[in-house]
């Protein structure tokens, strides 16, 4: 599994990247699972491209082994912007 601290990273460093493919297909890189183990909690993130355009994502924290913390995302394109 990709480290859900190397997202963090990278989300959060300012850097000049090659011109890529505007609008969701920009966001193509966040498929796959990441995970973040610090101390006693683990947060795991799922995403996937759905049938309907749009990237969905379901995101868990589990502390002392069991799911603290559950919500589903999803990103979506409106009025050529990502919301």
């Amino acid at each position: 599994m990709r480290s859900l601290s190397l997202f963090l990273t990278l989300a959060t460093t300012p850097t000049t990247l090659p011109a890529q493919e505007p609008g969701l297909g920009a966001m193509e890189w966040l498929v796959g699972c990441w995970e973040r183990t610090a101390a006693n909690r683990r947060a795991v993130e799922k995403w996937f491209a759905s049938r309907d355009g749009a990237m969905q994502g379901t995101s868990q924290v589990i502390g002392a082994g069991e799911a603290r913390e559950t919500e589903q995302l999803r990103i979506f394109e409106s009025s050529g912007a990502l919301v």
